[in-house]
C-alpha cells in the first residue's frame, strides 16, 4: 500500500491532476497534449527507480531474495482519443496497449493502441 500511495503520487506530479486508480495496481492518466506523453512517461520512470532506490534497500536488507528482483515496474499503455470514441472505447484501447506493454518488451515500457501507429490522433 505504501508503494502504490508512492507511485499515485508520483503520477500525479508528473501528468497532473487528471490521474484515476482504475483497480489495484492501475491508473488512468488523461493527457490533454498526446505529444507529452512519452516524456511524463519517462519522467515517471526516473522519479520510482530513484524515490524507490531507498526502500528497495531496506528491503533486500530485511529480505535477502529480494536481491536482484525489480521493487516495481512502470507500464503504460496509451491510446488517443478520436472521432466517435467513448471513454470506454479509449480505456479498453489503452488496456490492450498495456497488456502488450507487459507481454512485449517485458515490464517498464509505454505502447501505443495500434490504431494510434495508423495516424488516429485527434
Amino acid at each position: 500500500d505504501v508503494f502504490l500511495r508512492s507511485a499515485m503520487r508520483i503520477v500525479t506530479e508528473e501528468a497532473g491532476s487528471l490521474v484515476g486508480r482504475l483497480g489495484s495496481e492501475e491508473f488512468v492518466v488523461f493527457v490533454p497534449d498526446a505529444s507529452t506523453v512519452e516524456a511524463i512517461f519517462d519522467r515517471i520512470q526516473a522519479r520510482m527507480r530513484t524515490e524507490f532506490s531507498e526502500r528497495r534497500a531496506q528491503l533486500v536488507a530485511e529480505f535477502p531474495e529480494f536481491e536482484g528482483k525489480p521493487l516495481l515496474t512502470f507500464s503504460a499503455g496509451a491510446a488517443p482519443v478520436g472521432q466517435g470514441l467513448t471513454l470506454e472505447d479509449v480505456l479498453n484501447r489503452s488496456d490492450d496497449a498495456l497488456c502488450e506493454a507487459k507481454k512485449g518488451a517485458g515490464r517498464g515500457c509505454l505502447r501505443w493502441h495500434k490504431w494510434a501507429r495508423l495516424g488516429e490522433h485527434s
